[in-house]
């Protein structure tokens, strides 16, 4: 016969295995895809000027990214990362892939 004060079970082991993988795709401030200019200078009509912010990855120490010119544009106002409120700190910046060879909009004076 079980004691009252016995418990009914015991837990002798704990393993807790987590895993993911986020891919962050689209730029959190003006919600265009990453791999793609940034919706301001989309608009601009500068997507093919090398110089544009807009075609560069602004990574946060948090690790999160966004397009160059839309968090150059938010830290004027704001001094944390716009997904998790940490501290806005860049870590790196990246030229979005398709647009490394991108062609200044005038070759003459880049070649001066």
């Amino acid at each position: 016969k079980k004691d009252k004060d016995e418990p009914f079970f015991s837990i002798i082991d704990v393993k807790l295995v987590t895993s993911w993988q986020y891919v962050q795709k689209k730029c959190a401030i003006c919600h265009n895809d990453l791999d793609g200019p940034s919706i301001d200078m989309t608009i601009k009509g500068k997507e093919h000027d090398a110089d544009n912010p807009g075609l560069r990855i602004e990574w946060g120490a948090c690790g999160h990214g966004f397009h160059q010119s839309c968090i150059m544009d938010w830290s004027m106002t704001h001094p944390t990362c716009p997904k998790c409120n940490a501290q806005w700190e860049k870590s790196r910046v990246e030229t979005i892939s398709r647009f490394e060879t991108a062609v200044p909009p005038n070759p003459s004076k880049a070649s001066s």
